[in-house]
């Protein structure tokens, strides 16, 4: 076989060496891997260095997709890769369904090396890179008639060799028109993984070269929507993050597909009520409704996105409708497979966006028990982005409000965790603001300076959906402390804090903060005024936990 003694030349260099008197073949790692290759036939020798391709696991169905690069037929192959595993060069386990292959680490250095020395590299490294492909594209298609949690199970690893593929195809010596086609089908894989800022440094790379023009309409969709939203889902919300939903929707309108349609609308209106503005994120999608014939009565993921924008815009009525006709399709929050297309687990979005409202309308037993269950799910899935919205929307802040500091410390710490893996602004600030929160009820002065920066970060990076919620626990805090001036100064600030006017549903507290500040003041009657606006609000509402949050104020002495 051509080549055979160019794989079987060359050295990787001396490892470690054994005692002095062992065998030669003993004295160095290196030295017995090149005496087991010399013994090998010769199909096993090349088939064993065109494995070293595979970075991790891999089936016999990818073994046979490179035999050709050797000219090796497919029984003689199959035959070589039992007596490399009898042979203990390649190990083989049970996997979901198949056998799983992999080289152990040391034989996979060793085996590479030889591949990078021998005339086969190029050719191996591209039937490798087209196998990967098909391999995502298989994935792809699972994606929707699996859970979250199996569809993981199962693909999980091959974002190593995604890795790889990419770094061949992009690089001298590579093919960019697989490489495009390897981002797009491998865009599923990185949002299971919640790895968006290499998700978007791929599509960026992608977008870069001129082949990603001979992408069709759908592909081309695909990417400029998970680049959207890997813009959204970063650290800072920018002014490009409108222009990336906007080239987003464009695209989705040249695919005249309905489903893409939906995705990016929704996509927007997500950026849009994060950066503060519901009540526009809900006239994006009922007008969109209005345009077209969707109906988002069947669609769960459009059902849940639109209730939960509606708490925040204080329709909690009309959001409870909505989401609680979800509870007779996803079941219960801990054992549901539905699977979202809006980057979180649909049950655990159903799950945090109820409990929020649940707590809103004074159902704190409840929403304990749902914002439980959606952390549990998300930290059994590790998905990040489930697990940090679970935490930082509902699990977090309903667990300080209830007094239970343990349990909030604890969650404060597991949303910390989170943000080490996915650097998402809403995370990171909310992290913040309950570790100066958990600080100032242990009497810790220094807690108020860190919950105001936090809320001062998240203003900045445009992550403004809870600033006005946050700023009235914030003035509540320094009145806890007898700052009256601060709680003052900090609840006018909040007056500055862009569309404001559209975060409806933390008006009723703004104007209860407002109340006790004026209390303290000795200007009752104008506290007066504020308690029973924000009864009056949170009773047009419904927000009968909010509107109970007053009524105990009003029947407080002053504390101060």
């Amino acid at each position: 076989m051509p080549h055979l003694n160019r794989l079987k030349e060359g050295s990787l260099g001396e490892m470690r060496r054994g005692p002095r008197d062992s065998p030669l073949r003993h004295q160095t790692l290196q030295a017995t891997l090149d005496w087991s290759f010399r013994l090998l036939p010769e199909t096993e020798a090349l088939l064993l260095s065109l494995l070293s391709v595979f970075t991790t696991r891999f089936t016999a169905d990818d073994a046979e997709a490179i035999y050709a690069v050797g000219e090796i037929d497919a029984m003689a192959g199959r035959y070589a890769l039992g007596q490399l595993v009898a042979k203990s060069l390649v190990a083989a386990n049970a996997g979901v369904g198949t056998l799983l292959y992999r080289l152990v680490e040391s034989t996979w250095t060793y085996a590479s090396q030889r591949l990078m020395a021998s005339d086969y590299l190029d050719a191996a490294k591209r039937h490798f890179a087209e196998r990967i492909l098909d391999r995502l594209t298989m994935a792809e298609r699972e994606w929707s008639i699996m859970t979250s949690r199996d569809w993981l199970r199962k693909h999980r690893e091959q974002v190593h060799d995604l890795r790889a593929a990419l770094g061949w195809a992009f690089g001298p010596e590579g093919d960019e028109r697989i490489g495009t086609q390897l981002v797009v089908a491998g865009l599923p894989l990185w949002q299971e993984l919640s790895v968006f800022k290499e998700m978007l440094a791929a599509i960026e790379l992608a977008q870069n070269s001129p082949a990603f023009r001979s992408l069709s309409p759908i592909s081309m969709s695909k990417a400029t929507l998970a680049r959207a939203w890997a813009m959204t889902l970063g650290l800072s919300m920018h002014a490009e993050t409108d222009q990336a939903w906007q080239e987003s929707s464009e695209c989705a309108h040249r695919t005249a597909s309905m489903d893409f349609l939906v995705r990016s609308i929704f996509g927007q209106a997500v950026s849009l009520a994060y950066s503060g503005r519901p009540v526009a994120a809900l006239r994006a999608i009922e007008s969109f409704i209005e345009a077209t014939d969707y109906d988002p009565a069947h669609d769960l993921d459009g059902t849940r996105l639109f209730g939960h924008i509606e708490v925040y815009a204080g329709r909690l009525q009309s959001a409870r409708a909505r989401l609680e006709s979800l509870l007779e399709h996803v079941g219960n929050i801990a054992d549901s497979t539905a699977l979202s297309r809006f980057q979180v687990d649909l049950p655990v979005a159903v799950g945090f966006s109820l409990s929020l409202l649940g707590w809103l309308q004074g159902e704190h037993d409840r929403a304990a028990t749902l914002s439980s269950h959606a952390i549990k799910r998300a930290a059994e899935l590790d998905h990040m982005i489930s697990l940090g919205n679970a935490l930082s929307l509902a699990g977090l802040p309903l667990s300080f409000l209830a007094g239970d500091f343990e349990e909030a410390q604890r969650r404060q710490q597991m949303l910390t965790e989170v943000t080490r893996r996915e650097n998402v602004g809403i995370y990171v600030g909310t992290s913040e603001f309950f570790v100066g929160a958990l600080a100032a009820v242990q009497g810790d002065r220094a807690g108020l300076g860190i919950m105001e920066r936090s809320i001062d970060t998240l203003n900045g990076q445009r992550w403004r959906t809870r600033l006005g919620f946050y700023t009235a626990m914030l003035a509540e805090a320094w009145l806890t402390f007898g700052d009256v001036a601060q709680a003052e100064a900090s609840l006018r600030k909040s007056l500055a804090f862009p569309y404001l006017r559209q975060e409806l549903w933390c008006h009723p507290e703004l104007h209860r903060v407002a109340g006790l500040v004026l209390r303290a003041k000795g200007q009752h009657d104008a506290a007066e005024r504020h308690f029973r606006t924000s009864l009056r609000m949170a009773n047009r509402m419904g927000a009968i936990g909010l509107r109970q949050r007053t009524e105990a104020s009003m029947q407080e002495a002053v504390g101060i």
